[in-house]
């Protein structure tokens, strides 16, 4: 059917404007130029383990609508890579994320070919 007659996506672009604002009214109460946050919430299996991704913080950016990229970040005691995400501040922020990730990059020099 037509999701713009489906009560259930009427909900969900309800919730999402109000996350939305919310996390617009916090970036601009706290001054913030973006947000930097793992890009996973646990380690991530090897490829030999056969194990999903599991708990990436990706989809619930998704939600809110606002850019990110996600760079290396080292390795855990493991051997695991390590990912960050930045966050965008709001729609269309793209050149921000990109400087900040940049300069990132530059004053770490994690990133390994």
């Amino acid at each position: 059917g037509d999701p713009l007659t489906d009560p259930t996506y009427w909900e969900y672009v309800s919730w999402r404007s109000g996350v939305y604002k919310q996390y617009r009214e916090i970036m601009e109460e706290e001054e913030l130029d973006g947000l930097i946050y793992p890009f996973s919430a646990i380690p991530l299996p090897t490829f030999e383990s056969g194990l999903g991704v599991g708990a990436i913080s990706v989809s619930e950016i998704n939600h809110i609508g606002v850019p990110v990229i996600t760079l290396p970040a080292g390795y855990l005691d493991g051997g695991q890579p390590f990912a960050i995400n930045f966050i965008g501040t709001d729609l269309y922020t793209e050149p921000d994320l990109i400087t900040m990730g940049y300069a990132f990059e530059q004053a770490t020099m994690l990133r390994e070919a």
